[in-house]
């Protein structure tokens, strides 16, 4: 059975939340990330966000089976995920799926693709 282990760290150097998907829910997020646009997302303008205030750190790490995958969706810049084979684009479906089961507040920056 597929699981994923959701660790969020929202832009910080430690985790603040984690949980376990697993079933259909695991299943759904997978298939989002695997379908997900290839690439990063686009860059926000300068004047939007200031990227001067973006931390290297990711929003969230998924780990399922051998792959961990870094999500970042609350910066400027470097919005996406990379499990160091593939980058992909973050959309909201995707940022929806990672945080239900983590039941916290977080932001996104900018529009993301549905």
């Amino acid at each position: 059975m597929l699981s994923v282990t959701v660790c969020y760290y929202g832009g910080k150097d430690r985790i603040q939340a984690s949980a376990k998907v697993t079933g259909d829910s695991a299943d759904r997020l997978n298939k989002l990330i695997e379908t997900a646009p290839a690439g990063r997302n686009p860059v926000r303008p300068p004047q939007s966000c200031d990227a001067s205030t973006d931390t290297p750190h990711p929003d969230a790490v998924l780990l399922t089976g051998n792959r961990t995958v870094r999500v970042r969706f609350s910066t400027c810049t470097g919005r996406g995920m990379d499990d160091g084979a593939r980058t992909a684009q973050t959309t909201r479906s995707i940022v929806q799926a990672i945080m239900a089961p983590i039941h916290t507040g977080y932001s996104v920056s900018g529009d993301l693709p549905a």
